[in-house]
């Protein structure tokens, strides 16, 4: 997509993102990702203060606009423009109604890759979620029997540092329909779940643990903070 197709609202990005680029970064960064996606070469803390300084130069844009930049984000290559986005929902999400399901799906279903999905839960259907406390079953539950194994993987991620607000009996339900799940990143996001909860409640995941044949990975992951 070239420059004068992009919103409006990111055009600033293209000049900052020039500027502010690593080359001789980008490529490894693209090699750490399997080279999935080209990078600009924009290292995390200069992407994070980029992204503070657009803020506070242009402000958050209308909710109404939300979608379309995003997805405007999301139609360039460069890694650096889709965790722009993700950040910039994630300025919403606590705020946002069920109008905000669609674009939680489409940040997690597209361009997916554990370094995405693991942002969108960290910083938007996390928040979300905690906020629409009456969605989380019927959302979810869609996700879950969709198949797609990134939105399996939000299902289960979503709750990470609930803490004591975590509801158990849905996590752990979710966690038996998938253990047996031979993908690498649903048998990690189960033993990361598991291991945050365990934190807050270890009693009821070692229980748990006890009970139920994970994945060893699943497993040693979940274990790391118990005497198993």
């Amino acid at each position: 997509m070239s420059a004068q197709k992009l919103h409006a609202y990111i055009l600033p990005l293209r000049k900052e993102y020039a500027r502010k680029r690593k080359k001789e970064q980008a490529e490894e960064m693209s090699c750490y990702m399997k080279n999935l996606f080209p990078f600009v070469g924009i290292p995390s803390p200069d992407r994070k203060e980029i992204f503070k300084q657009h803020l506070a130069k242009y402000g958050l844009p209308d909710y109404k606009e939300l979608s379309a930049i995003v997805k405007s984000c999301y139609s360039q290559p460069q890694r650096e423009y889709h965790y722009f986005a993700i950040d910039l929902a994630g300025k919403f999400a606590k705020k946002a109604d069920e109008s905000f399901v669609p674009l939680l799906e489409f940040l997690v279903t597209e361009n997916s890759w554990w370094d995405s999905v693991d942002s969108v839960a960290s910083n938007c259907t996390r928040d979300f979620f905690k906020r629409n406390i009456a969605l989380q079953i019927p959302v979810t539950r869609k996700w879950m029997d969709s198949e797609n194994m990134w939105l399996q993987r939000a299902s289960i991620l979503f709750q990470l540092n609930y803490k004591n607000e975590t509801n158990e009996k849905l996590l752990y339900k979710y966690i038996v329909e998938l253990k047996s799940s031979n993908e690498f990143f649903i048998q990690k996001a189960i033993g990361w779940a598991l291991r945050e909860y365990s934190k807050s409640n270890p009693m009821s995941v070692k229980k748990f643990l006890a009970e139920n044949k994970l994945a060893k990975l699943s497993v040693r992951e979940a274990s790391k903070y118990l005497s198993v």
